[in-house]
């Protein structure tokens, strides 16, 4: 247990009765995207709510009260279901370190490959563009989320249950690995994507972060040694020289419970950290 640690429950202008969680901060720490089914948050087909992207800003980087009530970050009218929020379901995002571009799941969407794929979508002026799903090299017919990317643009770590070393491929949501695509500037698109077999399990392995520093990588795992009970976080760092992942340490109490700990966020600076628990 790490007594430095100090946990902070954002209270209820963040926190509702409904489920609200998986939180993206901006570089500067002070704009944290999160995804919610509260009240405002588009009706799906069957009248209940759906899950929306939703942000809130603060003055303060370290901060821990907000003077702004959360907003939907898209309220327009879609009847096409290929804007960010839809009356479909979106999931985890990441946002780029300039804080213009978001890579986000979107589920069940016209355009897309399996039931949950990555899109993007860029900022102009205060207004969110058109997202562009990012293809057959990154999403597949399976489930494929939780997008991750690096402070530099050139990778984008994420989800999926897609065969792999360590996944049947049977599209289980507790049969997960983290996958990896490298940007490819001469064809300007993603390469395809790869296992990083040497941090996945047997088990569920999820909600990756890329760190600003590029090479330390944040991630939940119900099945690396020792675990608190369900996911815990875990950190392994790249090593440019091995080309190799160290191996993943728990990073303890308090951050880790017995219950599921994941979807880790935190500005560059890297001293506040925001999760789901």
């Amino acid at each position: 247990t790490n007594p430095k640690i100090k946990i902070i429950n954002l209270g209820p202008i963040v926190n509702t009765e409904f489920d609200d969680y998986a939180p993206t901060v901006t570089g500067d720490g002070k704009t944290i995207y999160f995804v919610s089914n509260r009240s405002g948050s588009k009706r799906t087909p069957h009248s209940k709510n759906s899950t929306d992207f939703w942000a809130i800003k603060k003055e303060n980087r370290i901060d821990t009260v907000f003077n702004f009530s959360p907003f939907n970050i898209d309220e327009t009218v879609d009847n096409d279901q290929l804007g960010i929020n839809t009356i479909l379901n979106e999931g985890v995002a990441t946002i780029s370190s300039d804080g213009k571009t978001l890579y986000f799941t979107g589920c069940n969407r016209p355009d897309g490959y399996g039931d949950c794929d990555i899109y993007k979508v860029v900022l102009d002026g205060d207004i969110w563009g058109r997202p562009v799903n990012l293809g057959k090299n990154v999403n597949s017919e399976y489930f494929d989320s939780q997008p991750s990317v690096s402070p530099d643009g050139s990778k984008l770590y994420f989800v999926s249950t897609r065969k792999g070393p360590n996944s049947s491929g049977n599209n289980k949501y507790e049969d997960m690995d983290i996958w990896c695509c490298d940007w490819d500037d001469d064809m300007d698109e993603w390469k395809p994507a790869v296992n990083i077999k040497a941090i996945n399990t047997r088990g569920k392995d999820c909600s990756p972060f890329i760190c600003s520093d590029g090479r330390t990588l944040i991630f939940s795992s119900d099945s690396h040694s020792p675990n608190y009970g369900g996911l815990d976080f875990y950190l392994t760092e790249y090593n440019p020289s091995t080309k190799s992942w160290n191996t993943p340490t728990n990073l303890g109490k308090p951050l880790n419970s017995n219950n599921d700990d994941q979807f880790i966020s935190m500005p560059a600076a890297g001293d506040i950290i925001y999760f789901s628990s």
